[in-house]
C-alpha cells in the first residue's frame, strides 16, 4: 500500500513537471536559437516523465509485487516504437512515397516454389525469407504479416540490427556459402523507389535465375500497401530515426551499406509486401530482346548484360544509340503495352500514365540520343490512347 500511495503522488508530481514544461515551451516559442535547445530539452523530458508515469501506474494498478525493472525496460521499449512510428508517419506526410514503387523479384529464391496444398496453384508471393521458409515449411501461402517488430521482443535497437544485416545481405550469404554455412534469413523485404535500379536489378536476377524460378519486374501501388496495414519504409528515414540516439547503435551500419541505400532509393517492408497492391508483374523474357520479335524491346542489351547499373552509366555515356523519333516511340510502345497489359488490381490509370510519362521522357537515361528534341507528352498519350482503345 505504502508504494502505491508514493506511485500516486508521483505522478501527481509528474503532472506538475508537465504543466512547468508547457510553460517553458510557450515562453520560448519562436525566440532565437537558444528556444530551440530549450524545446529539444523539453521534448526529451516529456519522454522521461511519460516513462515513469507509466511505470508508476503499472505499479500502482497492483502490479508491485512483479519485477519492476522489468516493467520500466519494457516502458521503455514501448516508449521508443511509439517515437520511431510517431517519427516515420511525420516522414511519410512531409515526403509522401512515389504512387508506384518497384521490386526486383525472383520467385523460387531463396526456397523452391511449391503448390499450395489448398489452391493447388505455384506460390508467387513477394515475402521476406523468414516469411517464405514459413510458408515452404507449412507447403501453403500466407497472405498477411505473421507479426510486426513492435509486437514481439523486438526493441529499436534490434530493427538496427536487422536493417544493417538486410543492407549487406548479399554479402553476408555469398560467405556463409562459402563456409557450406545456412542462409542468413531475414525479415525484410526490399522495395525501390527507382524505376532504373530495379529494372536493372530484375535483369541481374533474371541472367543468373536457375531452372525453376521466375525473375521479374513487380510494381506496387503505395496506397494499396498503407492500406493493407503493412509498414513501408524508406531507408533514408530510417537511418535518421536510428542517429537520433546512440543507444540504437547506428554505427552498425556502415557507409557501404549506407551508400548502396541511398543509390537504389531502398524501401523496404517488414514480413511481405501484400499482393492486393500489386499492379503489374512483368516476367524476364518479356522485359529483353528475342531474336523471335527483334522489334518488341525497348532496354539495351548493354543495359541488360551490365554488371551494375553504374556500370552501365560510366561505360556507355559517350555511346548513346541514335534513333528517330518515330523509333524510340516504337520501343516505349512495345514496354508500355506489356506494362499496362491487365493491369490488377484496378489502379489510376492517369497516375500510372503520368509514372510512365516520367520512367520514359528522358532518352538519354537509358542511353538513346534522339535526331531532334520533340515534346514526348504528347506522345506518351498517344501510345496510351491506343492501349486504351482496345
Amino acid at each position: 500500500m505504502a508504494l502505491r500511495r508514493q506511485c500516486l503522488l508521483f505522478a501527481d508530481r509528474v503532472n506538475y513537471a508537465d504543466e512547468i514544461l508547457e510553460t517553458l515551451m510557450a515562453e520560448t516559442e519562436g525566440k532565437s536559437q537558444r528556444a530551440e535547445e530549450i524545446h529539444h530539452l523539453v521534448k526529451d523530458l516529456r519522454n522521461i516523465l511519460d516513462l515513469a508515469e507509466r511505470a508508476a501506474s503499472e505499479v500502482s494498478a497492483g502490479k508491485e509485487n512483479g519485477d519492476l525493472t522489468q516493467i520500466l525496460r519494457e516502458l521503455q521499449y514501448k516508449s521508443e516504437w511509439r517515437q520511431f512510428d510517431a517519427f516515420m508517419n511525420r516522414c511519410a506526410t512531409q515526403t509522401p512515397p512515389p504512387p508506384y514503387i518497384f521490386r526486383a523479384e525472383r520467385h523460387g529464391d531463396p526456397f523452391p516454389r511449391f503448390e499450395d496444398d489448398i489452391t493447388g496453384k505455384l506460390v508467387s508471393s513477394f515475402a521476406s525469407d523468414m516469411h517464405a521458409y514459413m510458408e515452404s515449411d507449412c507447403r501453403s501461402e500466407i497472405m498477411i504479416a505473421t507479426h510486426l517488430p513492435c509486437d514481439m521482443s523486438h526493441t529499436v535497437s534490434d530493427l538496427v540490427g536487422e536493417v544493417a544485416m538486410h543492407l549487406k545481405k548479399t554479402q553476408i550469404n555469398e560467405r556463409r556459402a562459402f563456409r557450406a554455412e545456412e542462409r542468413y534469413l531475414l525479415q525484410l523485404i526490399s522495395l525501390s523507389g527507382s524505376f532504373h535500379w530495379a529494372l536493372h536489378t530484375t535483369c541481374l536476377k533474371g541472367r543468373t535465375a536457375t531452372e525453376g524460378q521466375e525473375a521479374g519486374l513487380a510494381i506496387f501501388d503505395t496506397s494499396k500497401i498503407k492500406a493493407s496495414g503493412i509498414h513501408l519504409w524508406r531507408v533514408r528515414d530510417l537511418l535518421t530515426f536510428f542517429r537520433s540516439d546512440t543507444k540504437f547503435g547506428s554505427s552498425r551500419i556502415d557507409d557501404w551499406a549506407k551508400r548502396w541505400a541511398k543509390n537504389s532509393e531502398e524501401n523496404v517492408c517488414w514480413d511481405l509486401v501484400p499482393k492486393s497492391a500489386l499492379v503489374q508483374f512483368l516476367p524476364y523474357e518479356r522485359l529483353v530482346f528475342r531474336s523471335d520479335y527483334p522489334d518488341d524491346y525497348f532496354l539495351r542489351t548493354d543495359f541488360v548484360a551490365a554488371a551494375s547499373l553504374g556500370d552501365f552509366k560510366k561505360r556507355f555515356s559517350s555511346s548513346a544509340e541514335l534513333l528517330t523519333v518515330n523509333q524510340y516511340r516504337s520501343r516505349v510502345r512495345s514496354i508500355v503495352v506489356k506494362l499496362t497489359y491487365q493491369v490488377y488490381p484496378v489502379t489510376d490509370v492517369d497516375s500510372f500514365v503520368e509514372a510512365m510519362v516520367e520512367w520514359f521522357s528522358d532518352p538519354a537515361s537509358w542511353r538513346y540520343k534522339l535526331d531532334e528534341n520533340p515534346e514526348l507528352r504528347p506522345m506518351f498519350q498517344r501510345i496510351i490512347g491506343v492501349i486504351r482503345a482496345r
